[in-house]
């Protein structure tokens, strides 16, 4: 007996020490010093794209950020679904009120069949670039971003870099569950996509030429997640992919556990369908998953030795309970030094972290599952279908918020 419960706390240690270990990481990285400035006369022009679809709570405020960048040359070109998206309205009424004069706007027009709506804006916003532009940075519609975002997203591509990215950092404002449980997971995928170099394609940056390679051209036009198919590509031709931590960008918004639900399944789909580094995340999320959800159920089982299940259990949601705390006191410290304010959480969040770690276990494990054999995903109302290989197939375009008349679908990959 003895040697069970030997094996189930060792078993609990070593998944605390991959915790220790991936924090440490993401820890250094904030703790690192920031770039050197490069000076003005000598940073390329840039060509930033968003691609909208639908009206994001912060996209005005996402607007005006992009448009006062303290980056000397840069384009902000934004491509809206179709005219009648709700976006567009939100889009017109920022310019008619702000009058930027490094913005320009474009509709996607034909809607690829065989890559996701967002790829297709990114497709669409770089089929022809300015004649210096010699970096391209994607947003996306909910970055709210600081004003030197983009001067330390350029920075390491000078020093050699094939690809630079930030990160979403959640700090809900108000205290619900799904909040917490948002806050929680990305608290964690934060260190993990820091350890295993997976961008966040809301605040990316490359080199234009990279863009502009027909053999990554032709990925992303037959692909749903545009982050982990640039990320696989630049592995693949041997270029850096870096992870800037001043670039991290912070949403204050809430969200339901049902809409949390469908965030997570997205984001682990487009880890299995374009980034080779699959195995490591859903194995991961997996053995962590199952241990503490057979922990859990160990305690409440007659006849089993808890002692060994309940510390092994305590030890593990310590490390992650401090991982969260670290990482959220050093994410705090470095927006300051960027002049971004976080409010710290009330009483109320406080409250909610152990009822929402619970949960956020659980919604986890099954959302990883569900990613795993996922054949279908609705994503701003449009419906995808995956095939063999990680193909990517639009079956249906809901009409409510951005109509499409068929003869504006059309398939790339024919």
């Amino acid at each position: 007996m003895w040697l069970f419960q030997f094996t189930i706390l060792a078993w609990f240690v070593v998944l605390a020490c991959v915790q220790i270990i991936v924090t440490i990481r993401f820890a250094s990285s904030l703790l690192a010093r920031s770039e050197t400035l490069t000076p003005d006369d000598q940073l390329p022009e840039v060509l930033a794209v968003l691609s909208l679809r639908g009206g994001d709570e912060f996209l005005e405020e996402t607007l005006k950020r992009l448009t006062a960048l303290d980056y000397p040359r840069y384009r902000l070109r934004i491509v809206i679904d179709s005219e009648s998206d709700s976006a567009q309205t939100i889009v017109d009424d920022f310019i008619e009120q702000y009058r930027p004069n490094n913005v320009e706007t474009m509709c996607l027009g034909q809607r690829p069949l065989s890559c996701s709506g967002k790829i297709a804006g990114l497709l669409r916003g770089t089929e022809s670039l300015p004649p210096e532009c010699g970096v391209v940075a994607v947003f996306d519609g909910d970055a709210v971003l600081h004003v030197s975002c983009l001067r330390e997203l350029v920075e390491p591509l000078l020093k050699g870099s094939g690809l630079t990215s930030g990160n979403r950092w959640y700090a809900p404002s108000a205290a619900t569950l799904g909040g917490m449980m948002r806050f929680i997971w990305n608290g964690f995928a934060v260190n993990i996509m820091n350890t295993v170099r997976i961008p966040w394609g809301g605040c990316m940056a490359m080199h234009a030429a990279s863009v502009q390679d027909p053999e990554l051209r032709k990925r992303l036009s037959i692909a749903f997640g545009e982050d982990s198919t640039v990320a696989t590509y630049m592995l693949e031709n041997s270029r850096k992919v870096t992870f800037v931590p001043d670039a991290l960008v912070i949403n204050f918004e809430d969200c339901s556990v049902g809409s949390l639900y469908n965030f997570l399944v997205r984001q682990y789909l487009t880890v299995r369908l374009h980034n080779p580094r699959w195995g490591f995340v859903f194995w991961s999320n997996m053995l962590l998953g199952l241990s503490i959800l057979g922990a859990y159920g160990c305690l409440f089982t007659p006849g089993i030795h808890w002692e060994p299940v309940a510390t092994g259990l305590g030890l593990v949601t310590f490390v992650v309970c401090m991982q969260l705390v670290l990482s959220g006191f050093l994410v705090r410290r470095r927006k300051l030094r960027a002049g971004t304010t976080l409010q710290r959480f009330a009483v109320w969040h406080w409250l909610l972290l152990f009822p929402a770690l619970f949960c956020t276990n659980l919604v986890n494990l099954v959302a990883v599952t569900h990613a795993m054999v996922a054949r279908e995903h609705t994503w701003r109302g449009i419906t995808y279908r995956f095939g063999e290989q990680s193909t990517v197939q639009l079956v249906d375009v809901a009409r409510p918020n951005a109509e499409t008349p068929p003869e504006l679908l059309v398939d790339v990959a024919t």
